[in-house]
């Protein structure tokens, strides 16, 4: 797919809100929650985790204050985009 390093340098800030049960109730593809929420979602892993917990899909919450030396974000160009 082109992607690298998706696990294990930092946590990843996603522009999802959180929600416990999203998934059970979001579309097959490309499901974002813009809804109303505090938290928002972080993938990836980070550094500071047993490497078994250190994978693309892992998905934590924060709330959008939080900041910590193990949390980032990653560019991403949209489908289509140039």
């Amino acid at each position: 797919y082109g992607v690298f390093n998706m696990a294990g340098n930092v946590y990843e800030w996603c522009e999802d809100v959180y929600s416990k049960d999203y998934y059970a109730r979001s579309p097959d593809r490309n499901p974002v929650d813009r809804g109303p929420g505090r938290y928002r979602v972080l993938r990836g892993g980070a550094f500071v985790l047993e490497p078994k917990d250190m994978r693309s899909a892992l998905r934590y919450r924060l709330l959008p204050i939080d900041r910590t030396p193990y949390i980032g974000f990653r560019a991403a160009l949209s489908e289509g985009g140039k």
